[in-house]
């Protein structure tokens, strides 16, 4: 379970996909990831900022879940949270069950943190830390859908 680090990151975000600007944003705090670059074909590093206020922070990441795309100058840019390394490893174990339930009709799911996977489906909601226990479930579910047709 991340601790201080965790916290530290909590109105964290990272955008990525936009190149250097020809100015500099009034922003509290803001700076581009430490990765280095290799070449000028490769993608832009990502651009890290802290919202200074919950409530800003919160109206953001729910104006990026309403929308689908965001572009800059013609490039697509997203928007997402920064979390700590540790926690960006649990919630990748989760990628190949996420792409499982993608394709099954009438199943919700979202990760929660720091990575809870949240399933529902027919109105019963089951919550997974485990993504082999997850995955059985999500075969499972995808293996009835197809017995019945949908």
């Amino acid at each position: 379970m991340p601790g201080s680090r965790g916290r530290s990151k909590r109105q964290n975000l990272r955008i990525a996909g936009i190149t250097r600007l020809g100015y500099k944003p009034l922003l509290d705090r803001a700076h581009r990831s430490l990765r280095s670059r290799q070449d000028d074909n490769a993608p832009p590093r990502h651009i890290v900022l802290r919202v200074h206020y919950g409530h800003e922070f919160e109206e953001i990441t729910r104006r990026i879940s309403q929308n689908s795309k965001l572009s800059y100058d013609g490039q697509q840019i997203t928007i997402f949270r920064d979390y700590p390394s540790e926690v960006v490893k649990q919630r990748s174990q989760f990628a190949a069950v996420r792409g499982i339930l993608r394709g099954i009709p009438g199943v919700r799911f979202g990760l929660k943190y720091p990575a809870k996977l949240r399933v529902t489906y027919n109105g019963l909601e089951r919550t997974f830390t485990d993504h082999k226990e997850a995955r059985k479930y999500a075969e499972n579910i995808a293996d009835t859908t197809k017995d019945k047709g949908l």
